[in-house]
């Protein structure tokens, strides 16, 4: 069952919005059209109608796509993590306590307790909770930050995490007044989300990456840091990276397309899966020590510095902020 989502706009408070792209995701067995909307006063973008929050909840199963990655891509996407986001603040916090909200399997956080952090998991998926806890001893509390916020055992830290989350969250102020519960006065909050203003979007529509059936709402920069701003933080830093413009998509995607529409018309997408993770496992994954995987991003670490001495980060598109994927990093102030 689906419902209207952001009318009146949770930003400006405008009811009225335009249509930009509808889109079916039969892969994800997501139901009917997935719609992007435009608020006609503030920008924002946003999925409506969307699923009930309990059928968005149960999108999260162990079939949902960011679960089956497997630990080498993990941790090789970590590290990339790590260096756009913790590389800026490492060593201006002096109590290295940090909550990852929607840590998944733990990987990023396996990463910085091994660099000395004192580290906590928040996660809504069993599943990836019981992995984070049983393979890297990362602490992993199991539900949403809401919930977390009125648990009995809940800690303050001094760096929050939210990577590729907020654009999930049903309702963005209650998720971020959640955020302020749990993070220390002067400590840093870190989001990361897919570019609600990104130049992509333009060039391939409802193509965009950032566009599929578990993302609600699509913040700009300057959208996202006025709500911050509000709630009584200060900007420490805020950019773009993915920041190349993408005419077309590569062959590779254009049959990753195909692929996902045709297969669940044959009733054999699960087959494909099995079949897929398989032939990944015998030949590129096999298996790897999470020990030397961890060593080995942390080497890598060692030798780079941040993002932002990268060539994407003075990319054309970095200057005005129209990555793929913006990144905000913000003080607690008040």
């Amino acid at each position: 069952m689906k419902s209207t989502v952001n009318n009146p706009c949770f930003v400006c408070g405008s009811a009225s919005s335009q249509l930009l792209f509808g889109r079916e995701y039969s892969a994800h067995y997501y139901p009917g059209t997935f719609a992007i909307r435009k608020c006609d006063k503030c920008g924002l973008l946003f999925n409506s109608p969307r699923l009930s929050d309990e059928e968005l909840f149960n999108l999260y199963d162990t079939n949902y796509y960011f679960f089956q990655r497997h630990d080498v891509d993990e941790f090789q996407r970590i590290t990339d993590v790590f260096l756009r986001t913790m590389s800026f603040i490492q060593n201006g916090v002096i109590e290295k306590s940090v909550a990852e909200i929607g840590s998944a399997k733990g990987y990023l956080l396996a990463l910085l307790k091994h660099l000395g952090w004192s580290v906590q998991g928040i996660e809504i998926s069993s599943d990836a909770s019981e992995y984070a806890i049983s393979k890297f001893g990362v602490p992993t509390f199991t539900g949403t930050i809401k919930d977390y916020s009125k648990s009995n055992h809940k800690d303050m830290f001094s760096v929050v995490l939210a990577i590729d989350v907020i654009e999930h969250v049903p309702n963005p102020i209650d998720f971020l007044h959640s955020v302020d519960k749990i993070l220390r006065n002067t400590g840093l909050l870190i989001i990361d989300t897919p570019n609600g203003s990104a130049h992509n979007i333009k060039l391939l529509g409802s193509n965009w990456k950032g566009f599929n059936p578990f993302h609600i709402y699509f913040f700009s920069s300057h959208i996202l840091q006025a709500l911050l701003i509000n709630m009584g933080y200060s900007i420490e830093n805020s950019f773009s990276y993915g920041n190349r413009p993408k005419y077309h998509l590569t062959y590779a995607e254009e049959c990753k397309k195909v692929f996902n529409s045709l297969l669940p018309r044959l009733g054999v997408l699960e087959q494909s899966k099995l079949v897929y993770r398989g032939v990944t496992n015998v030949t590129k994954y096999r298996k790897k020590d999470v020990e030397s995987l961890i060593r080995n991003a942390s080497e890598i670490i060692r030798k780079n510095s941040t993002y932002l001495d990268t060539d994407d980060a003075r990319d054309e598109l970095a200057k005005e902020i129209r990555g793929d994927n913006i990144v905000i990093i913000a003080r607690k102030t008040a």
